[in-house]
């Protein structure tokens, strides 16, 4: 009899300890990962160098990989933490014109704050905002071209740029230490685009 009570007691706490992970978002001190595709915005940075002049790449591919730590509950704001986080990205662009191909990639670092706001009436879901400083390392490569005889261009070029990325989004947790999001992201830097990107994340 006994045995059978400490088995319910032990198997009650251990569904406590799974619903409340899996409904309590964050708290100071926790950690997270969390990897997000999705696409990058038209960036008209890519062209100039090879021609001499500038014209939009369009749509191209986005993927960022972050990590951050809460460091302060907010008590202002009832369930909200400030977390600290560095993000590392890879964008990449490629268009053609003129019978040429040109590709753009831009690989951005940054380091930065997020605020994160529960929202009440949603279980298991929270928004945030955020503000990063960034160093982006670009490069691009745009083959010769022939004009009547003349060849134009052709050859690569790398360069680093320094910005600043603020960024909105949106966590819904899925099952104990485990969420999925979205989020918005727009790089204030030279050739400026959006990240519309969704993913997945691990709490630890």
């Amino acid at each position: 009899m006994k045995k059978s009570k400490i088995v319910r007691i032990l198997a009650a706490s251990a569904l406590l300890t799974l619903t409340v992970s899996a409904t309590s978002f964050a708290a100071r001190g926790d950690k997270e990962v969390d990897v997000n595709v999705g696409l990058a915005t038209s960036s008209d940075a890519g062209y100039s160098a090879g021609y001499g002049y500038s014209s939009s790449l369009g749509t191209g591919f986005g993927l960022s990989v972050g990590g951050g730590y809460e460091l302060l509950d907010i008590k202002a704001i009832k369930g909200s933490t400030l977390q600290i986080r560095g993000d590392i990205g890879y964008n990449h662009w490629s268009a053609s014109s003129l019978g040429a191909d040109f590709k753009f990639t831009r690989v951005p670092v940054s380091a930065g704050a997020r605020l994160y706001i529960p929202i009440q009436p949603v279980k298991d879901l929270r928004v945030y905002g955020e503000t990063s400083l960034e160093l982006s390392f670009d490069s691009y490569d745009y083959p010769s071209n022939n004009f009547g005889g003349f060849v134009v261009g052709g050859g690569s070029h790398s360069e680093t740029n320094i910005g600043l990325v603020p960024g909105a989004g949106v966590e819904f947790v899925v099952a104990p230490n485990i969420f999925v999001g979205g989020s918005l992201r727009y790089h204030i830097v030279s050739g400026g685009y959006l990240n519309a990107l969704v993913g997945v994340g691990f709490k630890f």
